[in-house]
């Protein structure tokens, strides 16, 4: 009877922390919404930028769209919380009109230069800014540089 008791609660243990371990947990206080917002590919995760644009969701983009590593390192060197960084980014969509327009452009035109872990999106014709991708684990995010550097 013991066995099969322990069994059972190792059976219970294990199953929980695997169905844990399938749930994203929330960044930024944001939930992941990897139906509305796919990130399986470079593509669909710039796609996914530009429908967060349109839908005015920088808390989105911060959270889950834009390279961790970068936001956390962000935020810790300019002292700043989630609710600035998103305020900074909605400024500078609002500034940068054209930014939208040439992530589209990237997003329809682009031809993507994929690696396991980095991917370039590039214009045919543009020599100067690229849309860098970086993918950690299965999911692709962007990264805060659009210049090439050659």
């Amino acid at each position: 009877m013991r066995y099969l008791l322990g069994t059972l609660l190792v059976s219970f243990v294990v199953t929980g922390s695997y169905a844990q371990d399938d749930k994203i947990p929330d960044r930024l206080g944001v939930a992941v919404n990897l139906d509305f917002y796919p990130q399986g590919s470079p593509k669909a995760a710039l796609a996914s930028v530009l429908k967060a644009i349109k839908n005015e969701r920088s808390d989105y983009i911060l959270a889950h769209l834009m390279e961790p590593g970068y936001v956390d390192k962000r935020m810790k060197e300019t002292r700043s919380t989630p609710i600035k960084m998103q305020a900074e980014i909605a400024a500078h969509m609002k500034q940068d009109a054209e930014f939208a327009t040439d992530l589209k452009a990237f997003s329809l035109a682009g031809e993507t230069t994929e690696t396991d872990q980095t991917a370039v999106i590039k214009l045919k014709d543009v020599n100067d800014r690229a849309i860098y991708m970086k993918r950690i684990g299965s999911r692709w995010y962007m990264e805060n540089r659009r210049t090439t550097v050659e």
